[in-house]
C-alpha cells in the first residue's frame, strides 16, 4: 500500500513539481533509488515530513495514520494550487484589460505579458491528467476515512472539496488566455558598392556604392552598409462570442532618414514610409519607429433584417492592380505588413452578403496617420493633369516618371465600394467606384482656371475559366479629376487590359493587351517596367511563360512590347506610337534540398526614342542581375541572401543620365541578406 500511495501523491504533483536536488532527498534514501525523486518532491511539498529523526526509514511498513496524513495534505496542497492558478489567471486579465491606447506599449512590455500567459498556460497544460488522480485521492479519503475522522477532518467536506476541486480544474482547463500575442521578426542588411568609379543603381532608381563620410563618392560595400530591425506584434483576444480585437503594433527603423548628407542627395532613408519610392535617394539608417499598423474591432450584426460584418478602427483594404492596391515599392525586403498590398485607414468596412453577391462599403481618414517619429504611414495619391513623363520636354534632365511623381491629389479621406457578383459557376465580375477627397485644393492651371480636391476612381474587371486549363480576364478603369461634383478633368484618363493564360501539365502560358492613359492615375499598382513603376501614356502586349521542369528545378520569363499611345495634351504629344519600349524579365529557381532554394535571374528594358530630338543617336539600356538563395532554419524561420548588378547605360542620352550627374553609366550592385521568424 505505502509504494501505491507514493506513485499515486508523484503523479498528483508531477506535473507542478520542480526538477528534484539532494538536498531535497531523506538523509537514508539513495539517490539511484527508485522512489528518490517521488520522495524529494513531496517532501519540498510539505506532504511527507519523515520522522522526528530526519529520516524516511522507506522499509517500515507505513500506518493507515500516516498515509491519513499524507493523503490530507495532498488535498490541501492541491486546493492551494489551484486557488493560486485561478488568481493568476484573473490578475493577468485585469491586467490586459487595464491596458490603453494612450501611448504605445514598449516591446519589454509586450514580452512581458506573452511570457506571463506562457507561463500560466504552461501550468494549466499540466492539469490535464488531474481529473484522475483526484478520483484516485477520493478513494483514498473513503478508506483512510476513520482515521482522518480521528484527526479532526471534516471527512464529508473533504469528499465535497475533492468534487469541486475535479469541477474548478476542468474549469480552468477550459478557460483561454484573454489575448493572444504572435508576431513577426526581421533582421536585414543591406549593402551597396559602386564599381569603376560609378554609383550602382537598384530597380527602385536608387542609387548603390555611395560614401557616408559627406563626400559623397562613391564607396563599398562597408561604407555603404545598413542595418535594419523589424518587429511586429499581433494582438487578438480569444472570446469566442462578441467583437474580435485585431492590433498590430510594428516597431522598426524603415521609416524617415537622417540630413546629414549636404550634397545633390540631401538626404537618407531606409524606405521613407509604407508607401514611397526614394528615387534617387542612397540608403540609409533611420531611428527606430513605433506605430500601430492596425487596430480595430471585427463584430458581426444586422440592419433592417440583413447580417453583416464590420470592422472598426484602424484597418487595411485592398481591391485589384488598377482601382485600390499599394505598390510593392520594396524589392529588395520581404515582410507581410510590406508586401500585403494593401491601404491603411483609420475608418469602417462593411461587408454585405446577398445571397452570391457581395457588397463592401468602405471609408475613413487616409492622412495623418503619423508613426511617434512623425512619419505619415502610406500618403495616397490619386489623378493626373498633363503628361506624367513626356522625352521632349522632360527628358533633357529626367528620366522616365511614374509613381511619385503625379500632379494629382493628395488623399485626405476616402469612400469606396466593391460589387462580387459571380459569372455563372466559373467567374466573377468585380465592380468599383471611389471617391478620393483632398482638404486643401490644388491649382492646375491659372489660365484658364482649373482647380481640383477630389478624385473619383470606377470601372471593373472580370475573371472567367472557360475549362480547368484556359481562363480569360480584363477590366477597365477611370480616373476623373473633379472639383467637389463639378468635372476638371475627364479625358484621356482610362486604363483597360485584358489577358487570356493556359496552364497544361507543367507549363503556364499568358498573353495580354493593355492600354494606359497619360491621364489615369489610380491609387493602385499595376506593375513596374525596369525603375518606371506604375508607368502611363503606353500601349502594347505583355506575356509571359512558367515551366516546372521538375519537382526541383522551375523557370520563367516574362515579356512586355510597348509604344506611347500618341495623345496629345495642351501642345505636348508625349510617348508617340514610334517610341518603343521593350522589357523582358526571367528567374530560374532550384531546389536543392528540403531546406536550400537557390535563384538567379535578370531584367532587361531598352528604350527606342530616336525619332526624338532630344534623343537622337542614343537607345538607353537598363539591365540588372541577381542570383540568391534562402535557407529554411525551422518550422517558422528562414534566412535568406540576394546579390544584384546594375549595368545601366544611357547611351550619352542627357535624359537618362543617373541621378542627373555627368555620368553616362551606373554599375555598381546591392548585397541584401535577411533572416525572419514568426512566433
Amino acid at each position: 500500500m505505502k509504494r501505491t500511495l507514493t506513485y499515486a501523491l508523484s503523479a498528483v504533483l508531477g506535473a507542478m513539481a520542480a526538477p528534484a536536488f539532494s538536498q531535497d532527498a531523506f538523509p537514508d534514501t539513495p539517490d539511484n533509488h527508485w522512489a528518490y525523486e517521488a520522495l524529494a518532491n513531496m517532501k519540498r511539498a510539505g506532504l511527507l515530513v519523515g520522522y522526528p529523526d530526519g529520516l524516511f526509514r522507506g522499509s517500515r511498513p507505513a500506518s493507515r495514520y500516516e498515509l491519513a496524513v499524507a493523503v490530507h495534505a495532498t488535498y490541501m496542497h492541491l486546493r492551494n494550487l489551484v486557488d493560486g492558478l485561478e488568481q493568476q489567471h484573473d490578475a493577468l486579465s485585469r491586467k490586459v484589460d487595464g491596458m490603453t491606447t494612450e501611448g504605445f506599449a514598449t516591446k519589454a512590455e509586450l514580452q512581458a505579458v506573452r511570457d506571463a500567459m506562457a507561463a500560466l498556460q504552461t501550468s494549466i497544460n499540466g492539469m490535464k491528467s488531474w481529473g484522475d488522480d483526484i478520483a484516485s485521492l477520493k478513494r483514498m479519503a473513503s478508506t483512510f476515512e476513520r482515521e482522518l475522522a480521528s484527526m479532526g477532518v471534516d471527512i464529508e467536506a473533504m469528499k465535497r472539496g475533492l468534487s469541486e476541486l475535479a469541477d474548478r480544474v476542468s474549469k480552468l482547463e477550459g478557460r483561454k488566455m484573454p489575448i493572444s500575442i504572435t508576431g513577426d521578426v526581421n533582421l536585414a542588411v543591406f549593402a551597396g558598392y559602386s564599381e569603376d568609379g560609378r554609383f550602382g543603381i537598384d530597380r527602385s532608381g536608387r542609387p548603390t556604392g555611395v560614401s557616408r563620410d559627406g563626400s559623397f563618392g562613391p564607396a563599398g560595400m562597408t561604407e555603404d552598409l545598413s542595418m535594419y530591425h523589424e518587429g511586429t506584434f499581433k494582438i487578438t483576444n480569444n472570446d469566442e462570442d462578441g467583437p474580435k480585437l485585431n492590433a498590430v503594433l510594428a516597431v522598426h527603423n524603415l521609416f524617415g532618414g537622417s540630413s546629414y548628407l549636404s550634397s545633390a542627395f540631401n538626404s537618407e532613408f531606409a524606405f521613407g514610409d509604407l508607401s514611397a519610392i526614394p528615387s534617387g535617394i542612397p540608403y540609409g539608417e533611420p531611428s527606430t519607429d513605433v506605430y500601430f499598423q492596425e487596430l480595430n474591432v471585427k463584430f458581426n450584426t444586422s440592419f433592417l433584417g440583413q447580417d453583416f460584418n464590420a470592422t472598426i478602427g484602424r484597418q487595411g483594404k485592398k481591391l485589384g492592380g488598377y482601382f485600390f492596391r499599394r505598390p510593392d515599392t520594396t524589392p529588395y525586403y520581404w515582410s507581410q505588413y510590406w508586401d500585403d498590398g494593401k491601404w491603411y485607414f483609420d475608418g469602417a468596412n462593411f461587408d454585405f452578403n446577398f445571397g452570391n453577391v457581395n457588397l463592401d462599403i468602405f471609408g475613413g481618414r487616409q492622412s495623418n496617420r503619423l508613426s511617434t517619429n512623425g512619419v505619415e504611414l502610406n500618403p495616397m495619391f490619386a489623378g493626373q493633369y498633363g503628361h506624367l513623363w513626356d522625352p521632349e520636354t522632360s527628358g533633357i534632365t529626367e528620366r522616365p516618371r511614374g509613381y511619385g511623381f503625379h500632379t494629382g491629389i493628395m488623399v485626405d479621406q476616402h469612400l469606396g465600394a466593391s460589387v462580387g457578383i459571380p459569372l455563372m459557376e466559373r467567374g466573377k465580375i468585380n465592380l468599383n467606384y471611389l471617391i478620393l477627397d483632398q482638404n486643401a485644393t490644388t491649382v492646375l492651371s491659372s489660365s484658364p482656371l482649373m482647380a481640383i480636391n477630389r478624385a473619383i476612381v470606377f470601372g471593373g474587371e472580370a475573371m472567367f475559366d472557360l475549362n480547368d486549363n484556359l481562363s480569360l480576364s480584363g477590366g477597365f478603369s477611370q480616373t476623373n479629376l473633379n472639383y467637389n461634383d463639378s468635372s476638371v478633368v475627364d479625358k484621356d484618363n482610362t486604363a483597360w487590359w485584358a489577358g487570356i493564360k493556359f496552364n497544361t501539365g507543367n507549363a503556364s502560358f499568358y498573353a495580354g493587351y493593355r492600354e494606359i492613359e497619360p491621364q489615369f492615375y489610380a491609387p493602385g499598382d499595376w506593375g513596374r517596367i525596369g525603375i518606371w513603376q506604375n508607368p502611363t501614356n503606353i500601349k502594347g502586349f505583355n506575356g509571359g511563360v512558367s515551366f516546372d521542369f521538375s519537382d526541383r528545378l522551375a523557370a520563367k520569363v516574362g515579356v512586355g512590347i510597348y509604344e506611347g499611345t500618341g495623345t496629345t495634351l495642351g501642345g505636348v504629344s508625349g510617348m508617340t506610337e514610334s517610341d518603343e519600349l521593350r522589357h523582358v524579365s526571367g528567374k530560374v529557381m532550384y531546389k536543392l534540398n528540403d531546406n536550400w532554394n537557390v535563384h538567379a535571374g535578370a531584367e532587361f528594358v531598352d528604350w527606342d526614342l530616336a525619332s526624338r530630338t532630344s534623343f537622337s543617336g542614343g537607345k538607353p539600356e537598363e539591365r540588372w542581375y541577381w542570383i540568391g538563395a534562402k535557407y529554411r532554419l525551422g518550422e517558422n524561420a528562414w534566412w535568406g541572401f540576394n546579390w544584384e548588378m546594375s549595368d545601366y547605360d544611357s547611351k550619352g542620352v542627357s535624359g537618362f543620365t543617373p541621378f542627373g550627374s555627368s555620368a553616362t553609366r551606373a554599375t555598381g550592385g546591392l548585397f541584401t541578406s535577411q533572416v525572419g521568424f514568426r512566433f
